[in-house]
């Protein structure tokens, strides 16, 4: 894993995503899209999906831990995270949850992170932001690169 910063902090255009998907492949940012820009056509993360595998050969599997209101209880997390782990294995992924910055009008914004699987949790390596300040609270869904 190489930790890459993002270039655009762009409200709901910014490259986090991208940045996180550079670090853990181990290449250049200017060789991943920007996600978020075909947003307003469709899904983020499908498009991330075709990329993967077209340009890539992999794929992304994710386990969201939140309902539409918001995250779900701490100890859910957890057992959805003992549930996704074999043999205790470590592996890089990308968390997304809620970033501690808000948008020029004061709205949530959410953001990604690069993390290590550490026992049956994560413990966050990188930080694509250039205040590196994380993420607000627990993550809301984690990916993991196969």
């Amino acid at each position: 894993m190489t930790p890459v910063l993002q270039d655009n902090l762009e409200d709901h255009r910014g490259n986090c995503l991208a940045a996180c998907v550079a670090s853990v492949l181990d290449i250049p940012l200017e060789q991943v899209p920007n996600f978020r820009l075909d947003a307003d056509k469709r899904d983020m993360f499908d498009t991330l999906v075709d990329w993967l595998k077209e340009e890539h050969g992999k794929n992304i599997v994710g386990l969201r831990f939140y309902r539409g209101d918001g995250p779900l209880e701490e100890n859910t997390v957890d057992r959805i995270i003992n549930s996704a782990f074999v043999n205790g294995r470590q592996h890089y992924v990308i968390l997304n949850g809620l970033s501690p910055r808000r948008t020029a009008s004061g709205e949530k914004k959410y953001h990604s992170v690069v993390a290590r699987s550490s026992g049956w949790g994560f413990e966050v390596v990188h930080d694509p932001h250039p205040d590196g300040t994380g993420l607000e609270g627990e993550p809301y869904a984690v990916y993991w690169i196969l």
